[in-house]
């Protein structure tokens, strides 16, 4: 979660699932200050791609803000199985069965 500090601001309120960031990385990351071990600090995301983390660690040992750039653990959608004709044929007997009006097919 993005917890705010005196003087620094947040861009957005919603919070970070940390749990799809490999934050284990930080336990081999040394401040560059303090030479002090930057796991357990205060993050706060800077910048999100699907592959990277760009945070902001706030070391526990000497409060220096350092940046860090974490791999994300983004579940793969390779396991999800494509679409097959029968999926597509059963898709459309389902249309075809009754008279539909767009309302009922989409989400408003």
């Amino acid at each position: 979660m993005c917890v705010g500090r005196a003087g620094i601001g947040r861009a957005l309120n919603v919070g970070v699932d940390w749990s799809l960031v490999d934050t284990t990385k930080l336990e081999g990351m040394r401040c560059p200050s303090c030479h002090g071990v930057l796991a357990g600090g205060v993050m706060r995301q800077v910048e999100w791609s699907t592959r990277r983390c760009v945070v902001v660690v706030v070391c526990p040992g000497c409060d220096a803000e350092c940046m860090a750039i974490l791999e994300t653990r983004l579940p793969r959608l390779a396991t999800i199985p494509p679409l097959d004709v029968e999926d597509v044929r059963c898709a459309h007997d389902l249309l075809g069965a009754r008279d539909w009006r767009v309302t009922e097919l989409f989400a408003a």
